[in-house]
């Protein structure tokens, strides 16, 4: 008996929680769905910060194998990955 009303208060803290989380964050509990002259306000945009030039020197990836690339699979489709990598980013 006693573990069903653990379960019941389990579940009941549960759908509380999801209720809670599908509420509304602004405080105004007047407004309804169907509402059109509801409206909401946009985030605040911030500017994105300054970046600099990528360097001239060439980038250097790694490649773990757990295997031998001629036995296929996971292993010879990442050197094929590897290969196109350096066909199409000179410098790498």
């Amino acid at each position: 008996m006693k573990n069903h009303v653990w379960k019941f208060i389990a579940v009941l803290l549960a759908l509380t929680l999801i209720a809670a989380a599908c509420g509304s964050d602004d405080g105004d509990s007047s407004s309804s769905v169907g509402d059109a002259t509801a409206t909401t306000a946009a985030p605040a945009t911030t500017a994105a910060p300054a970046t600099t030039a990528a360097p001239a020197t060439s980038l250097r990836v790694a490649f773990i194998y757990d295997g031998t690339i001629d036995q296929g699979g996971w292993n010879g489709a990442m050197d094929r990955g590897r290969q196109y990598l350096e066909e199409q980013m000179p410098g790498i």
